[in-house]
């Protein structure tokens, strides 16, 4: 195990550590990798079926849905880590997006003049929308039945998006990471902070830990 590994940190804090992936096993051997890292449990697109033909992996809501039930089955005062490895913002690109509202008219006429608005565009876009969306659904909902939970938000790695207007390294290359739950504190971060993956880990060591 990697002694700076999220699970391995995470189980030291007293967490039972669950990964939970909207992809296959087989996706470069992750279920392996994950296990021999020390999450206790590992769940994906294997053992809950797709509702689409796309080669990744399950839509989001498939994953959340069966993340949720877990969830609600968990003991009040479990102490429990899950890392949650989403497919659905990833081409290709054929959820029926505007079937589950995305306002793709509406979008068109608000998108800068750096973004195409080609209908290919559009779709990418609502995927992403899709992605934000169920998400956000699953995040209200497991905050109403566990309050106390701290979430952490981001990609894992840059998106492959072409722009119609060249852009700095800083907007092609970022990703996003947001820290939400109660007792996060906004004054710990700043918009203009950079940081990377590696320093999660310690970043949750350093929140959720023993003082020192």
């Amino acid at each position: 195990k990697y002694a700076a590994g999220i699970a391995n940190i995470m189980k030291r804090l007293g967490y039972r550590t669950v990964f939970w992936y909207g992809g296959y096993a087989s996706w470069e051997d992750v279920k392996k990798f994950a296990e021999a890292q020390g999450f206790d449990e590992f769940h994906c697109a294997d053992e809950f079926g797709t509702d689409t033909n796309n080669v990744w992996g399950c839509d989001d809501a498939v994953l959340f849905k069966h993340a949720e039930k877990y969830l609600k089955e968990e003991p009040k005062d479990a102490k429990v880590f899950h890392l949650i490895l989403t497919m659905s913002n990833h081409a290709p690109y054929i959820i029926d997006v505007d079937k589950l509202g995305f306002p793709r008219e509406a979008v068109r006429t608000k998108l800068p003049a750096d973004i195409s608005r080609d209908q290919n565009t559009l779709t990418e876009l609502g995927h992403i929308w899709y992605a934000d969306k169920t998400m956000g659904d699953f995040v209200a909902n497991a905050q109403s039945s566990l309050p106390d939970s701290l979430f952490v938000i981001t990609g894992d790695h840059m998106e492959r998006f072409t722009f119609a207007i060249e852009q700095d390294a800083r907007v092609l290359m970022s990703v996003p990471c947001i820290f939400y739950g109660r007792g996060v504190d906004c004054y710990w971060f700043n918009e203009r902070s950079v940081g990377t993956h590696i320093q999660l880990a310690g970043t949750l060591a350093d929140i959720l830990g023993p003082a020192n």
